[in-house]
C-alpha cells in the first residue's frame, strides 16, 4: 500500500503546485501581451507606414477563447511584398495576429484567403522583424485620418508635462468622426477651436484636439473656460488639462 501513500502525497504535491503555477503563468501571459501591445504602438505611432500585398500567409497557432468557447485570436505568419513611397518594393516576413470569426474553424497551415489582400504595415526600417499589419486598405481613409490624430495627441502628451499653464475659451467643437466603433457608445474625438490668454502676450486663436468620454461632453462646449499647456517652442501648439470649475 506504500504506492498508494506516494501517489496520494505526488497529487497533493500537485495540487498545491497548481495554484502557484498557474498565477506564474498567467503574470507571463499578460506581461507579453503588454509589451506586444505597447510594440504595437509604438511601430504605429512612429514607424514607418507603407502598403503591402500578402504574398503568403500560415496559421501558426491560436488562442484566447476557454474551455467551452473557441479561440479567438490566430498566429500567423506573412509574407509581404512592401511598396514604400518613393522606393523600390521589397519583401518581408513577420508574425501577427488576426481576430477568428465567429463560425470560423482554426487549422494549422496555410491561410489563402488572405493572399492577395492589399494592407498597410507599420514597421521599423532599420529591423524590419519588427512589423505589424496596421490595417486593411479597404479602412485607409479612416485608419490614415485616425493615425494622424493619434500622433498628434501622443505630441500633446509631452506638451501636458513640459508646456506653459493659460487659459483658453472654447470658441468651436467639431466632432470628427474618428472613434473606432468599439468606442463610439462611450467616446468621441473632437476637434477644439480655442482662444488662448497666455501670462505674458496677447491672446490668439489655435485648434487641438483630443478623445472625450460622452459622459463629460457638457463640459466642453462653446463658451466654456479651459485650463491649457502652451508649449514652449510652437504656442500654436496645446494641450488641454480640464475644464475649469464655474462658480
Amino acid at each position: 500500500m506504500e504506492w498508494m501513500g506516494f501517489l496520494g502525497f505526488f497529487g497533493f504535491c500537485i495540487a498545491a503546485l497548481a495554484g502557484p503555477l498557474s498565477i506564474v503563468v498567467i503574470y507571463f501571459v499578460i506581461k507579453n501581451n503588454l509589451k506586444a501591445h505597447a510594440d504595437r504602438r509604438e511601430l504605429t505611432l512612429h514607424g514607418v507606414s507603407a502598403p503591402a500585398v500578402i504574398i503568403s500567409a500560415w496559421n501558426n497557432y491560436s488562442s484566447g477563447g476557454g474551455k467551452h468557447s473557441p479561440s479567438t485570436t490566430a498566429h500567423v505568419t506573412f509574407e509581404v511584398e512592401i511598396q514604400p513611397a518613393g522606393q523600390a518594393p521589397f519583401r518581408a516576413k513577420f508574425k501577427d495576429t488576426l481576430s477568428i470569426r465567429n463560425g470560423e474553424w482554426f487549422i494549422m497551415g496555410p491561410r489563402k484567403e488572405e493572399i492577395g489582400k492589399k494592407i498597410w504595415v507599420a514597421y521599423d526600417p532599420n529591423n524590419l522583424k519588427r512589423m505589424v499589419i496596421d490595417h486593411f486598405d479597404s479602412d485607409h481613409a479612416f485608419m490614415s485620418k485616425r493615425r494622424a490624430f493619434e500622433k498628434r495627441e501622443d505630441e500633446l502628451q509631452t506638451v501636458r508635462k513640459t508646456g506653459e499653464d493659460a487659459i483658453a475659451e472654447i470658441l468651436e467643437v467639431e466632432d470628427l468622426e474618428l472613434s473606432y466603433n468599439i468606442e463610439k457608445d462611450s467616446s468621441k474625438v473632437l476637434q477644439l477651436k480655442l482662444r488662448v490668454d497666455p501670462r505674458n502676450g496677447l491672446s490668439y486663436e489655435t485648434e487641438t484636439v483630443g478623445l472625450f468620454m460622452n459622459t463629460g461632453l457638457h463640459k466642453y462646449t462653446v463658451g466654456r473656460k479651459m485650463t491649457v499647456k502652451i508649449d514652449r517652442v510652437d504656442k500654436y501648439k496645446i494641450a488641454l488639462v480640464g475644464p475649469i470649475r464655474e462658480t
